[in-house]
């Protein structure tokens, strides 16, 4: 049995990650696993405030070998989320893609086993599905950064933890289960292909064990101040 480790919504370089204080924890998943999954939405670049774009992938990039190249033994998979979808991020990440070779690029899931990780902004709509999926991301891939203004209001939002009940609200764990499980089904990775497991991101809302339609759901939370996260763990058979 493999061990295989998953985290997503890590929002690096936004004002309210908290993502910092979990690093060294990952570095030591990472040591120890044969499989690591990030889950997209590692870095922010649509509210990041570390300079230009550039600058910001520049740093992304250099934060990926500094998790990576301490472990060659174990096998990276990068899926990506909204907030990374970036067209700079993603030229990089197909290079890593090319040239290491512990590390593969997926840009809506990736199946480990009876595992599948994804991001999970298919939960958005009830009607998404694989082409209004890839619709919705390709808005993302030039979307302009957010300026200081919306970012110093967003975290007063924060402060004031007015952004807690949003997830519960907009996300209850039976709707999120039905949506992905509709998309698994249409892209052929429901039950009947042996998927038992899924873990996803996105939504900002811890998730552990809810069964639904044949399948268990897990969601790590989000690395934002006031909420909860953790790294997930899986076995991959």
């Amino acid at each position: 049995m493999a061990q295989c480790y998953f985290v997503s919504d890590l929002h690096l370089f936004a004002n309210r990650s908290k993502a910092e204080k979990y690093l060294e924890e990952m570095s030591k998943a990472a040591a120890r696993a044969d499989y690591f999954v990030l889950g997209g939405d590692i870095f922010d670049f649509c509210w990041a405030r570390t300079g230009s774009h550039s600058h910001t992938v520049a740093k992304a990039v250099g934060w990926l070998r500094a998790l990576l190249e301490p472990s060659p033994r174990c096998e990276f998979h990068y899926v990506l989320g909204n907030h990374d979808f970036h067209h700079q991020f993603v030229a990089e990440l197909e290079e890593f893609d090319r040239t290491l070779p512990n590390f593969s690029l997926h840009r809506y899931y990736v199946r480990l086993g009876s595992n599948l990780f994804m991001h999970g902004d298919v939960a958005d709509r009830e009607d998404h599905d694989a082409r209004s999926l890839a619709a919705a991301r390709d808005e993302w891939l030039d979307a302009p950064r957010r300026g200081p203004f919306m970012s110093r209001l967003y975290d007063v939002v924060v402060l004031a933890r007015l952004h807690k009940p949003v997830p519960h609200l907009v996300f209850s764990k039976r709707t999120v289960a039905r949506r992905i499980l509709k998309y698994l089904e249409e892209i052929g990775q429901g039950p009947a292909a042996g998927v038992k497991d899924v873990y996803f991101g996105h939504t900002h809302k811890a998730m552990k064990n809810y069964r639904h339609g044949g399948i268990v759901f897990h969601n790590g939370g989000v690395a934002i101040k006031g909420m909860k996260f953790r790294i997930l763990e899986a076995n991959v058979e």
